[in-house]
């Protein structure tokens, strides 16, 4: 939902469930206001298993790009996903230091 560069300053969404969301920090939205409205028109944006989680973008197969077909699957039940590993982040850290962070599952899984 946000990008690491961009022009556009002190940007906030309201989705239609309520949630206000803004970029982090040092970063820029992705999306414009239009096109927000547009996915949360569509259902398009997912708020987590409890619905109040930091909104993200979903992505469908139907929009994945043709290459190599993936042999093995790693469900987000067994793997974790990024929200988790925010939630897991801001547990320890409040200010959440990594942009990008991956759940402990996931990282057991890899190795």
């Amino acid at each position: 939902m946000h990008a690491k560069s961009g022009t556009v300053q002190g940007f906030s969404y309201t989705f239609k469930n309520g949630i206000t969301w803004s970029p982090p920090p040092g970063t820029y939205p992705r999306f414009s206001e239009e096109t927000l409205a547009r996915f949360d028109d569509n259902y398009e944006i997912w708020f987590g298993a409890d619905g109040t989680a930091t909104p993200s973008r979903k992505t469908f197969l139907c929009e994945a790009k043709e290459g190599v077909t993936p042999i093995t699957i790693w469900d987000y039940k067994e793997v974790g996903h990024n929200h988790e590993a925010i939630n897991e982040l801001k547990a320890l850290f409040p200010e959440n230091p990594f942009p990008n962070p991956k759940p402990t599952r996931l990282i057991r899984r890899v190795i």
